[in-house]
């Protein structure tokens, strides 16, 4: 179960900052995203296109962001 981030200050970080807080790197440097399904029925979601909220891309991930139960780091997802 995912934890959504409320607690810190999203204005100050940006893409990268996002992308670094998510991303492992293995030792032949290649990198993966963390993810973390977030448990949801799809049909209780309605698609960002249709919901009036001007969001870019950064916004995304801010909203996207969450920790596991350890505090780590992660996007959250939802299988469609």
């Amino acid at each position: 179960m995912s934890v959504g981030i409320l607690d810190c200050d999203l204005d100050s970080l940006t893409i990268e900052d996002i992308m670094k807080l998510v991303t492992s790197v293995d030792s032949e440097g290649n990198a993966y995203i963390k993810i973390i399904d977030s448990g949801l029925d799809v049909d209780d979601l309605i698609d960002c296109s249709e919901c009036g909220m001007d969001l870019t891309v950064l916004n995304i991930l801010k909203k996207a962001l969450a920790t596991n139960a350890d505090g780590e780091y992660a996007l959250s997802i939802i299988s469609i």
